[in-house]
């Protein structure tokens, strides 16, 4: 069974501001910092979302440069407003920048898996990069 937090995963756009321009302005000792991908968004269409999901992990591209889920897509709870019955927000960790940029950009996500869920859209998702908390942007290092 796919779980969840794969399924939200497939719904990601293509559309945000490149990873790889995010990851170019900042210097080299950001680099250690960890990352966080977020997805957040509805899905459209659960069939070409769970097939996305399964390609997405028998590829084992999360494992390979060290991304993994922090929470589960779906709320167990909802604490305020009321989101659309299949709004889902999915987190996932990479060690650091170059460790995103290495999923994102991969030739097996970009051709193999990417195009499971693109056309139609089987979401509508925004997908954003994050660094850790600790990452001081005076300084350019992480506390």
């Amino acid at each position: 069974m796919v779980s969840v937090a794969c399924a939200l995963l497939a719904a990601c756009q293509g559309s945000a501001v490149p990873v790889s321009d995010v990851a170019s302005e900042q210097s080299a000792s950001a680099e250690a910092c960890a990352v966080y991908m977020i997805i957040s968004g509805e899905t459209l269409d659960r069939r070409r979302m769970a097939a996305y999901s399964e390609a997405l992990l028998a590829s084992g591209l999360y494992p390979t440069v060290g991304g993994r889920y922090v929470n589960q897509a779906r709320p167990f709870s909802v604490i305020e407003g009321t989101p659309p019955a299949d709004y889902v927000t999915l987190v996932v960790r990479f060690p650091d920048e170059h460790a995103l940029t290495e999923f994102w950009y991969s030739q097996t996500y970009q051709q193999e898996i990417l195009p499971l869920r693109i056309d139609p859209p089987a979401a509508n998702f925004t997908v954003t990069a994050h660094r850790s908390h600790e990452f001081d942007a005076d300084t350019s290092r992480c506390d």
